[in-house]
């Protein structure tokens, strides 16, 4: 009788709200918090609809599964989803105060301003005109050294994740130091574990104390990031010009100074957007550029066409450069193709609703968190032809020119979408194609399936130096004296297209040993 009765009341204080399974007393439902969530939500929509909803203890949750819904949503004209749950998880990041970080506050006047800065000191990062190519391409090629004096087979992610490391630390302090590039890794790490938004603890108190350990460890490691970041953005104060600037943080000074901020960021703020520049892309760029590589493995005749236009648009006597970027749509369509199957981020960044609204053809409540499933989007019938399949060809035209259509969107969209998208798209095209332009990877031969699992990968993967006039294997010798020269070839024309003449010089002192980068 008991059981009755909660099934009508629930059902009569849900009317008009999106359908979904009954939640289990006090629980809600289970499915929230078991493995493959974007497999097992997206599912719930076959039998549901685009719109449904689930419970997590006390809390309501709307996942959007259609692109109508989808661009809508992220689109309102108001701010109706534009706001942030209160999470346990997100104030834990931030001392306290979600309101502190960009990802985890509400949209008001500050957070928008510090997305202002970040889309615009990043994207004039990231022109042809500036030199990020060299910050990344010299991460590149000391990348390829590391991975060609490796005898066994190996897993790339933690490579990836200090050479992102070390374009970030020069990007934004101007250097790099090995101790505080250790300090700053744990701290990200711990920072993405925490991060996760179907934990337990984010909607069940009462087990909060079962994470006092988790909660601590992530303080310590950020206290220690931030102490760098301290100690470095008062050097940065005492040597500051405006009429020089180095790097971000001379950017922000001027920013500041300038006013810009209409006096709303704080040296909290300062600290904590710091600390977010450099979580842009840690968790990202290792996991696509993984998922690349195990692509080119598991579908070799496509590795061959992408070394094959690159040949063709590139050459051999040079590296690829950004300026090749619209004359290589394969290796570009690959690229998207890749981050389409995949789906890094299943889902965005949890909204909230900040009133009562309609939605759909649903009414929604105040304060319902709602889920955006960019998985389903991409992986939708209605979309795409044949979506499980890998197929680099859905992003070219009959003319083989690079098309991208609006179901694509791996960064979300809107006021909320990801600032750091444009450093994403730079950096994974120049570490791929640079892979791709000097080394063939195949599956090691020690007996095993090669399946592309982000656990298993590391386990098949190993790298084959693919000669500068043909395709054989050079000594190890040959190895140091051809890159090197091609170094030299890449600065020179680099240099002389930023206008730095000195750069080669410079760049080859610092390499005059040529000694391997390790993590």
């Amino acid at each position: 009788m008991f059981f009755l009765s909660a099934i009508y009341l629930w059902k009569k204080t849900h009317n008009g709200f999106p359908p979904g399974p009954f939640p289990w007393p006090i629980i809600g439902n289970p499915i929230l918090f078991q493995g493959k969530h974007h497999i097992r939500l997206t599912n719930l929509k076959n039998k549901y609809g685009d719109i449904f909803s689930l419970k997590a203890g006390k809390n309501r949750i709307v996942f959007v599964c259609s692109l109508d819904g989808v661009i809508n949503g992220l689109n309102q004209s108001d701010d109706t989803f534009d706001d942030r749950p209160n999470l346990p998880s997100f104030h834990w990041l931030f001392h306290g105060c979600r309101q502190k970080g960009l990802g985890t506050a509400d949209f008001d006047e500050k957070t928008s301003i510090k997305k202002k800065f970040i889309i615009d000191c990043l994207g004039s990062y990231c022109s042809v005109d500036t030199n990020i190519e060299e910050k990344i391409t010299t991460e590149a090629v000391n990348l390829l050294c590391y991975f060609l004096k490796q005898e066994e087979e190996f897993d790339p992610k933690e490579s990836f994740q200090f050479a992102h490391l070390h374009i970030m630390m020069t990007l934004v302090f101007h250097q790099t130091q090995d101790q505080a590039i250790q300090d700053v890794y744990k701290s990200l790490k711990t920072r993405s574990d925490a991060k996760k938004v179907f934990s337990p603890n984010n909607f069940f108190p009462f087990l909060h104390s079962f994470y006092k350990d988790d909660f601590q460890n992530t303080v310590e490691r950020t206290e220690l990031q931030m102490a760098f970041q301290r100690d470095m953005l008062n050097h940065h104060k005492d040597t500051y010009s405006p009429h020089r600037l180095r790097d971000i943080v001379d950017h922000l000074l001027l920013f500041i100074e300038s006013d810009e901020d209409h006096g709303l960021i704080d040296c909290d703020d300062i600290e904590y957007l710091l600390m977010e520049i450099f979580e842009s892309g840690f968790s990202a760029v290792p996991a696509i550029l993984q998922w690349l590589i195990g692509y080119m493995v598991a579908f070799p005749d496509c590795q061959k066409l992408v070394q094959r236009e690159l040949d063709e648009v590139v050459g051999r006597e040079r590296f690829p450069s950004l300026v090749n970027q619209p004359y290589l749509p394969y290796t570009m369509a690959v690229i998207l193709e890749v981050q389409r199957i995949v789906t890094v981020f299943p889902f965005l960044q949890p909204h909230r609703t900040t009133k009562h609204c309609v939605f759909q053809g649903f009414d929604i409540p105040e304060d319902t968190i709602m889920m955006f499933n960019i998985w389903s989007i991409h992986h939708d019938k209605r979309y795409w032809k044949n979506p499980m399949r890998f197929d680099p060809h859905r992003f070219l035209d009959d003319k083989q020119n690079l098309v991208i259509p609006d179901q694509y969107m791996p960064f979300g969209a809107g006021k909320r979408s990801c600032p750091g998208e444009t450093l994403v798209d730079v950096e994974i095209f120049l570490f791929f194609t640079y892979i791709m332009h000097q080394v063939t990877v195949t599956a090691a031969e020690n007996g095993q399936v090669f399946k592309l699992s982000l656990n298993l990968m590391k386990l098949f993967i190993q790298s084959h130096l693919k000669y500068l006039c043909n395709h054989g294997l050079l000594t190890e010798e040959a190895i140091n004296t051809v890159v090197s020269l091609c170094m030299l070839v890449s600065l020179i024309l680099i240099s002389n297209f930023v206008g730095q003449d000195n750069l080669c010089l410079k760049v080859l002192e610092k390499y005059s040993n040529f000694e391997l980068w390790r993590p």
